[in-house]
This record gives C-alpha cells, structure tokens and sequence, in this order.
C-alpha cells in the first residue's frame, strides 16, 4: 500500500517536475493533483496502514506545495471521504458481512462526540 499510495506518488512527481519547471517563463507551470483520503485525516481503527499512507500523501502535498510556492506550478489534493466500493470485498476475501461491517462500523463512529483535546 505504501508503494502504490507513497512511493508511487513521490516517483510520478519527481518524473514529471523537471517537465513542469521548464513550462513558462516564471519558474514552470502545471497542476499536480495527488489523491488523498479523509483517513489521512481522520483515521479509523482496522486501517493503520492506509490511514498512514494517505497522511503521508497529505504531508508530501503540503510540503512540495511550500516548495514550488514562487513558481506557477500549482500543488492540490483532493480527499475524498468513504464510499462504499467493492475494494472491502476484495480486501476481505469475498466476505461480503465482514466488508458490510466496516461501513456499520464507520456510520456508528460518527454519532461519536467531537474530540475537543482536552485532558482529564
């Protein structure tokens, strides 16, 4: 997942960039949109993995979005939050009740209480 979502992203980006910078006259030009996932902002128990892929694809974003900022060459992301796929039949081999059970669970965790940060 890692491959795929991080090391994916980051060798695309790093193909593409040199063609970018030598758009214009202003230091580039062009438009990277990287996927993200609101569990890279949001995470939820039983998805560790991709919860911290697609923190790390938030992180690279914002980063190469600070680093390109005097240029013409615009860094977005887009986080799309939970749709209901056939990815969770797939990632549990078919088992349509365990796949089923990861959006209940998910529609139960947001009647949950905000968390305020606070101690105590």
């Amino acid at each position: 997942m890692f491959d795929t979502n991080v090391t994916g992203l980051i060798n695309m980006t790093q193909a593409i960039l040199p063609v970018f910078k030598a758009r214009g006259t202003e230091g580039g030009a062009g438009d990277i949109i990287n996927i993200g996932s609101i569990a890279g902002r949001e995470p939820y128990a039983g998805g560790s993995i991709y919860c911290a892929s697609k923190a790390a694809v938030r992180a690279f974003t914002d980063a190469l979005r600070r680093e390109l900022v005097a240029t013409r060459i615009r860094v977005m992301e887009v986080d799309p939050g939970q749709v209901e796929t056939e990815f969770s039949v797939v990632r549990f081999y078919g088992d349509k009740s365990k796949a089923d059970a990861v959006y209940a669970w998910v529609l139960l965790s947001r009647l949950r209480p905000p968390r305020l940060g606070l101690c105590g």
